[in-house]
């Protein structure tokens, strides 16, 4: 199976709403719509995102050029936390530091690793020679990418180093996990045609 995990376009911050509602600014749909015309989205066997409206965005422009339908699901939600804090960073290496810990009543990075390491290997298992686009969320991507590397836990300069949006792709097979191209933004996944096709978001 080939997996590409992308992570969601750019948001709107809004510390006064729950960041699971946060939308897509207007540069974020701009660069959802830019990254949904790249080449890698040909024959698309399943498109998968989680339900937050900035990964639903963030996919709905991937399925309109590609012609796949989209599926939400769940268990892609990023990593539940209760609201906005201001020593964000801090609290983010916290729970890469302490994976099995809930800090500030945050999910634990082991329990947000087990949801959605059941959906890809559900896919796999599915999927074995199928192309299968998972959208989410940065925390979860780290997690899923230490996962697929045989990592016991994150390095959390490789999240930081995610852009918005982004994207990883990984050949799953019975020998296990071989990264193809690690998180790189839109520019990575370009080629020249694609420059001037019309973007599905505009």
């Amino acid at each position: 199976m080939i997996l590409s995990l992308v992570r969601h376009a750019e948001t709107v911050v809004d510390p006064a709403r729950d960041p699971a509602d946060w939308p897509l600014s207007d540069s974020g749909r701009a660069d959802a719509g830019r990254l949904a015309v790249q080449p890698c989205w040909r024959n698309i066997s399943r498109l998968m995102s989680s339900v937050e409206p900035k990964a639903v965005q963030t996919a709905r422009c991937i399925s309109a050029a590609s012609g796949v339908a989209l599926e939400t699901c769940p268990a892609l939600n990023e990593v539940k936390r209760p609201t906005f804090r201001k020593d964000y960073i801090h609290r983010v290496e916290e729970f890469f530091r302490f994976p099995d810990t809930s800090c500030d009543d945050w999910e634990t990075a082991e329990d947000a690793l087990a949801r959605v390491r059941s959906v890809i290997q559900s896919l796999d298992s599915e999927f074995a020679e199928g192309h299968v686009v998972l959208v989410g969320h940065g925390l979860m991507w780290a997690l899923a990418r230490a996962w697929l590397m045989g990592q016991d836990k994150v390095d959390p300069g490789k999240w930081r180093a995610m852009l918005m949006p982004d994207v990883s792709v990984w050949e799953i097979g019975p020998s296990g996990a071989r990264l193809i191209s690690d998180f790189e933004g839109i520019e990575a996944h370009r080629e020249d045609v694609a420059v001037d096709r019309q973007s599905p978001c505009a």
